[in-house]
C-alpha cells in the first residue's frame, strides 16, 4: 500500500469519530484529530509526512523532466 493511502486510512479510521443521521445516506465527521501527539499514537509522524511529501514532489518533478526530454527530442528529429 502506498505511504500516503495508509496514512489517510489511519485517520479516516482511527482518528474520526463519526455517526451516521437516519435521514442521511453517508457518514457525518463529528471529530477530528488535529494535534501531533494524537496523530503520533496511531502510527503517523512527521517523518512519514515528510516522506510521502517528498515522494510527490519528486515523482512531479521527474514527470515534468521526461515530459522536457521527450519535447526535446521531437523537436530535433523535427528539425532534422
Amino acid at each position: 500500500m502506498w505511504p500516503s493511502r495508509r496514512i489517510a486510512a489511519l485517520i479516516l479510521r482511527r482518528c474520526t469519530q463519526s455517526t451516521a443521521l437516519p435521514f442521511l445516506r453517508w457518514r457525518v465527521v463529528t471529530e477530528t484529530c488535529c494535534t501531533l501527539a494524537q496523530l503520533a499514537t496511531i502510527g503517523i509522524t512527521p517523518q512519514d509526512v515528510l516522506a510521502v511529501f517528498s515522494w510527490g514532489f519528486m515523482s512531479v518533478v521527474v514527470s515534468w523532466s521526461v515530459g522536457f526530454a521527450i519535447g526535446v527530442a521531437v523537436d530535433m528529429i523535427r528539425k532534422v
